[in-house]
């Protein structure tokens, strides 16, 4: 005679809970069986049920909620939204429950329904005040690291949202009712007030989520190594060449400009001294594979400048994965092709970055400027600086030469290899200034 076997599969978790259950774990004793009380919210793992906790994040693993009056739970609301809750895992004094990572949250939920617990019974409806976090927010970049008075700043990151404090370097506040959110929290807008351009630092905000900070290279004028270009003075602190100005010469490329630019428009506007390709001002139009014209360097020079003026936020010590390079630019067509080469040596790819802000995301999104913004590229995106300290670079640096040029050529999306051809550009025009490196930590 045959036998057969159903074998059953059960979650370690599962068997977990259901063995609590079983033995009737609870938190508090309560005699009431029709009146809602919730006594506590607590974790809920291997690890820890009676840890007390007064709020939980989105995606958290389970949680148990302890009182009584729940054996006859009909519906259950986190946030004012129905939260699915297996029937084995509700006893009169316990419910394990959960916390789904779609639960809307913060602003998204009206103010009678944002954080609470609601529990329906067939004898009662209860609802607990219970704080349920979502992501905290992450600054990624900053439109602008040398701002103007007056002018807009725009914060990008993700998460940015329910702002409750924004902090400028020098602990300038910002009243939230001034800030501009886009609605995908990826994006705040502000205008700069006149006491936030001379602190150098980082920026802070804080929302009910959490709170961050940017890259500490605000308002980093002392790391400036590029300003007034042929006017800038000499290095201090020794003699030849490697204690000259750090700009060399140009090629194609215009006298020191400071006229307003754009001229009208209400956009943000150059730096004090700037300079622009091509050197006339009849714009024409750039053949495939063309070098238009930018400037050349002197790399030991820029290094000793470096060291002198940053008051020690840039040492031969300092790791080159916490530095970037920026510079403020603005380019007034459709950009779409090309990509503006920055060297710290000559014909050195090691020590090449190809910035190219329209294919940033491996695909190509023609980008339209309203205004002047700063580039920001990390010195770990040098291969030859990746995971260095700064020493590498001036170990490098006597007696050589870097350069910064717009080249129309064919561009390497380097994290796919991904290849987007050339076209010809119309009216082009580069405009930049205020080369730096700054600290990102």
């Amino acid at each position: 005679m045959k036998f057969s076997k159903k074998i059953y599969l059960v979650s370690s978790i599962s068997l977990f809970v259901g063995i609590l259950l079983l033995l009737g774990v609870s938190c508090k004793k309560n005699e009431t069986n029709s009146r809602v009380i919730i006594d506590s919210v607590t974790t809920f793992s291997q690890s820890s049920t009676t840890t007390v906790i007064t709020k939980v994040s989105l995606n958290s693993s389970l949680i148990r909620i302890c009182g009584s009056g729940f054996a006859t739970a009909k519906v259950i609301y986190f946030n004012g939204t129905k939260v699915s809750v297996n029937p084995v895992f509700i006893t009169d004094k316990n419910i394990i429950v959960q916390v789904p990572s779609t639960l809307p949250y913060g602003s998204d939920v009206d103010s009678n329904s944002r954080n609470t617990i609601r529990i329906v019974t067939q004898f009662d409806d209860y609802t607990y005040k219970f704080n349920f976090i979502g992501p905290a927010p992450v600054i990624k970049s900053v439109s602008h690291t040398l701002p103007k008075a007056g002018e807009s700043i725009t914060i990008y990151g993700t998460n940015l949202r329910d702002i409750d404090t924004l902090l400028l370097p020098g602990k300038i506040f910002i009243d939230p009712s001034l800030l501009q959110l886009n609605s995908e929290h990826t994006q705040i807008t502000l205008i700069v007030p006149q006491s936030a351009t001379k602190y150098p630092g980082a920026i802070y905000i804080h929302s009910i989520n959490g709170s961050a900070y940017s890259s500490n290279y605000m308002n980093r004028n002392n790391c400036v190594f590029i300003q007034n270009f042929v006017n800038d003075t000499a290095v201090t602190g020794g003699t030849g060449d490697c204690f000259q100005r750090v700009y060399n010469y140009g090629s194609n490329i215009t006298q020191n400009q400071t006229a307003l630019f754009p001229a009208s428009g209400g956009v943000n506007t150059n730096p004090a001294t700037y300079r622009q390709v091509p050197s006339t001002s009849n714009l024409g139009n750039v053949g495939i594979d063309s070098t238009v014209g930018g400037f050349y360097f002197r790399t030991c020079s820029m290094v000793n400048s470096l060291l002198n003026t940053s008051n020690g936020l840039v040492s031969g010590t300092t790791s080159c994965d916490n530095l970037a390079l920026q510079f403020d630019y603005y380019v007034p067509f459709t950009w779409q092709s090309g990509y503006m080469k920055f060297e710290f040596i000559g014909y050195n790819s090691s020590l090449r970055f190809n910035f190219a802000p329209w294919a940033s995301t491996g695909t190509s999104v023609p980008q339209t400027m309203k205004g002047w913004q700063t580039a920001n590229i990390p010195l770990s995106s040098f291969s030859a600086l990746k995971g260095k300290t700064f020493q590498t670079l001036i170990d490098m640096a006597p007696t050589q030469g870097g350069d910064f040029l717009f080249v129309n050529s064919s561009y390497t999306y380097a994290a796919t290899g991904t290849v987007f051809p050339a076209s010809i550009i119309q009216n082009f025009q580069m405009s930049f200034g205020n080369f730096r490196i700054v600290p990102l930590k």
